[in-house]
């Protein structure tokens, strides 16, 4: 009898070996899974829908094409997607919570710390956004140390900077808990998840830098749909990943140790 259960001489894998090849090969994608899609489509449809509000009550504005100039104020002000409690940030606050919260009950029921760690950051953009954690705390720093410009970035976007770089460093620790403890379904997890993250960092993080840089009016609306609107598609099909991780963990995980 072979260590791993089998007879001497039996190439046929173990009991075990076989748990963990049927683990791995339980991967999904976000395209079979047609719940999460049309998730994804109306969420992506109703974003689009937004930031073409948007754009056209602000050309209405610039143009002065309707004659009820403080009605049109304000529809702009509702359907703005950079505007503090208007229907696109509150549309995008609900998402993010929403994904925050999916991708938590999916910990809660594999254990995979992979999940609580997409979680805990998805939760962060969430306060980020809904309660200016970069721009308030960025601010606080700018006017204590009084930073100097830098490449053309003002005193308080370098603390903004900061404020961001202060949370990424507070999370590595949870990062490398994740990385010490990671398990044969992280894999598939990362690849779903990897490219919503990077898209809502680089809306939220690398255009805001540009829209400061060039802060030209036309090239402005250009890179407000580009931060804020990408924004939200980043963050709509984020919610549909988060939603079909939860629906397929148990299975990817399954035979994968704690």
């Amino acid at each position: 009898m072979a260590p791993d259960g089998n007879p001497e001489g039996d190439d046929r894998p173990s009991g075990r070996t076989r748990i963990l090849s049927e683990a791995s090969s339980a991967a999904f994608r976000l395209r079979d899974d047609k719940v999460a899609l049309q998730i994804w489509g109306t969420l992506s449809l109703i974003a689009v829908a937004l930031m073409t509000l948007h754009v056209v009550t602000y050309l209405m504005l610039i143009n002065q094409s309707f004659d009820n100039i403080k009605f049109l104020k304000r529809m702009h002000y509702l359907a703005s997607v950079q505007v503090d409690n208007s229907i696109p940030e509150i549309f995008n606050h609900g998402m993010l919570f929403m994904a925050a919260f999916l991708f938590l009950v999916s910990f809660y029921e594999v254990r995979a710390r992979i999940l609580l760690i997409v979680s805990i950051f998805t939760g962060f953009a969430w306060v980020d956004d809904s309660m200016q954690y970069h721009e308030r705390v960025g601010g606080h720093l700018a006017k204590h140390f009084e930073f100097m410009p830098l490449f053309g970035l003002r005193s308080v976007d370098v603390g903004e900077l900061l404020a961001w770089s202060m949370a990424g460093v507070a999370m590595l620790p949870l990062f490398v808990w994740a990385y010490l403890g990671r398990r044969s379904g992280d894999a598939n997890v990362f690849r779903l998840v990897a490219l919503p993250l990077i898209a809502l960092v680089a809306c939220g993080v690398v255009f805001d830098m540009i829209h400061i840089l060039f802060p030209n009016e036309t090239l402005g609306l250009v890179l407000t749909i580009l931060e804020d609107g990408g924004e939200m598609l980043a963050v709509a099909a984020l919610v549909a990943v988060a939603l079909t991780v939860l629906r397929n963990a148990k299975k990817v995980y399954a035979g994968t140790q704690t």
